[in-house]
């Protein structure tokens, strides 16, 4: 049923090409014999043409199905030679996966000859359409895309449409490296500036407020990002210098110190020092001096140097002006007395010199502390001067009150108010003062107190044998002495045994005489005294019973003799026992032993 040669009867053409277009050589065989059911044997000649008979006929009857990415046209007509009565069209995701690849980014259409020649159809690659999905921006179109993106590629007949996803991949991109960058302590990120490019940018891959980290080389991550979509991020770490920062310490105001002193004393913040310390604060006034800050972390920050400003006053002269007050004060109360004409004079000189040092804003604590000196030493000087003179003018005084006393030898009692007060100024004299008084002067006041002290000894042992004296006159003479003298007697006596020598020796041999004659007399009348006899009259009779009883009852006491003679019964009591026995030896009853 097959020919080399084309006729009338052999006129359907068919022909096995070597590769390409045409029909396939398996499709060739199915289409040559399929009807016939006959074999084929022998190899069919490539790109030679055969001619079936064409008294074999068959019309397809096509009904069309799509799933996924094939398109099947199935032949529900009898004595259909396709294979499974069916024939499919299958579209192919392009061969271009990466953006800038080589291929074509165009998607392909597997069994196209054999679909169209069965089909009948005229379908062609051009057929196909594109359109972007997910985030591709991409409207529907025949052209094949050509951007990193994913895509859908379709194909559609009889409305039926298969379908394929395929992706661009974005392409790689090697960006110029990043060379070091610089920041400073305490930046962030956002702080340091990544390069420019013109195929991309840069930007850090942390957050912007990233601290950049301590002094030294830091490492971040920076995202390069290229302009064209079709080229992938790419990270790259980059190298950071990070310098120390300039702190910022709050601004050192208010320092003070007094004129003399020296940076040293002037107290700085915590973190400040003075370049140099010993450097003194200037002059009354303000005056600036280099210093350093140097912070806790120095790891981090560098050092500060600024210059500060010192406002420099004077020393406190409260003092000073006080005590030039008092010195003043002093001078006042001196200055117009003649005999204080030195002290005053050296005094107002030294207030001159001090008060120069008190007008002087540029004086140190050390020169107002020596003229708070030297002024007080002035007062003290003209004090003591003054004092000097005072207790050489007092001493003389006295001098001259003790040189006035009556010498020596002719002093007497009548003296005594004189020296008295001459010894008493001189005790009323300070010791100053009384160093000031010469000896023969003291001696001269010494003596005239001896000379008086034996006056007045001399009187008084005068005095106390005239009272003697006295004493003795008064007794009775020795003829009259009874025992009732007795205590006068005594009395006596012991008035004169209490007498010294010296006094003794003043009373009169004539006193002494009587009152010896006293005793002797006392001592006669005492060996005579009869008991019971209360008046004396050498008796005992009715008249001393009377003066016992009126004794006894309280109208007439008697003496202490008296009472001696009536205690008849030696019991030391005067009563009706002795009136009793006194009665009874007046009546002979029982006569008194």
């Amino acid at each position: 049923m097959l020919s080399t040669t084309q006729t009338s009867e052999y006129s359907v053409e068919y022909k096995i090409p070597a590769s390409g277009e045409g029909t396939t050589p398996s499709l060739a065989l199915v289409e040559m014999f399929g009807g016939t059911g006959g074999t084929f044997t022998g190899t069919p000649v490539i790109n030679t043409t055969y001619y079936m008979k064409t008294g074999i006929t068959h019309t397809h009857n096509f009904t069309y199905t799509a799933s996924d990415d094939v398109i099947t046209a199935t032949c529900d007509a009898e004595n259909c030679y396709l294979t499974e009565n069916k024939v499919t069209l299958t579209i192919t995701a392009p061969t271009l996966t990466t953006y800038g690849g080589t291929g074509s980014a165009s998607a392909t259409l597997t069994g196209l000859t054999d679909f169209n020649s069965a089909t009948g159809k005229t379908i062609s690659e051009a057929d196909i359409k594109y359109v972007g999905r997910n985030d591709t921006i991409y409207e529907e179109s025949t052209t094949a895309p050509t951007d990193a993106g994913e895509y859908t590629a379709s194909i559609t007949v009889e409305e039926k449409t298969a379908t394929v996803d395929f992706t661009i991949a974005k392409a790689y991109m090697t960006p110029d490296p990043v060379s070091e960058l610089n920041a400073v302590y305490g930046q962030t990120l956002g702080d340091v500036t990544l390069p420019t490019a013109n195929d991309g940018s840069w930007t850090w891959k942390d957050a912007l407020t990233t601290l950049v980290g301590n002094a030294g080389i830091e490492t971040f991550k920076a995202v390069f990002t290229p302009s064209s979509a079709n080229y992938t991020a790419v990270e790259q770490d980059i190298t950071i210098n990070v310098a120390k920062a300039d702190p910022t310490p709050d601004a050192v105001t208010g320092l003070t110190a007094d004129y003399g002193k020296t940076l040293a004393d002037v107290a700085l913040p915590n973190g400040w020092a003075w370049d140099a310390p010993a450097t003194s604060v200037g002059n009354v006034g303000d005056n600036a001096f280099a210093a350093t800050y140097t912070p806790d972390d120095t790891a981090n920050y560098n050092t500060f140097n600024q210059d500060l400003t010192v406002t420099v006053v004077p020393v406190d002269k409260t003092a000073l002006n006080d005590t030039l007050t008092n010195a003043n004060n002093y001078l006042d109360t001196i200055k117009n007395d003649a005999d204080y004409a030195t002290p005053s004079s050296d005094l107002s000189t030294a207030i001159s010199t001090v008060n120069a040092v008190l007008t002087n804003d540029n004086v140190t604590e050390a020169q107002v502390a020596q003229a708070i000196t030297d002024v007080n030493n002035a007062v003290t000087t003209a004090k003591s001067d003054v004092k000097d003179i005072d207790d050489t003018k007092d001493a003389q005084a006295v001098t001259n009150k003790i040189n006035a006393l009556t010498a020596a030898e002719n002093v007497s009692t009548a003296d005594k108010t004189d020296i008295e007060a001459a010894r008493a100024a001189y005790d009323d004299l300070t010791v100053d003062q009384k160093a000031k008084v010469s000896t023969d002067t003291l001696e001269k006041l010494t003596e005239a107190e001896t000379a008086l002290a034996a006056a007045e000894k001399d009187d008084a042992n005068q005095a106390a044998a005239n009272a003697v004296t006295g004493t003795i006159n008064e007794l009775p003479a020795a003829e009259d002495i009874t025992t009732e003298d007795k205590a006068d007697i005594e009395a006596a006596r012991k008035a004169y045994n209490e007498l010294t020598e010296d006094q003794k020796a003043k009373v009169s041999a004539e006193a002494k005489a009587k009152l010896e004659a006293a005793e002797i007399a006392l001592a006669e009348a005492e060996k005579n005294v009869i008991k019971g006899d209360v008046n004396f009259d050498g008796k005992i009779n009715v008249t001393d019973v009377i003066k016992v009883a009126a004794h006894v009852k309280g109208k007439n006491l008697m003496t202490k003799e008296q009472q001696k003679r009536a205690d008849v019964n030696h019991d030391g009591k005067i009563n009706i026992s002795d009136i009793t026995k006194i009665a009874a030896h007046v009546k002979g009853k029982k006569l008194l032993t």
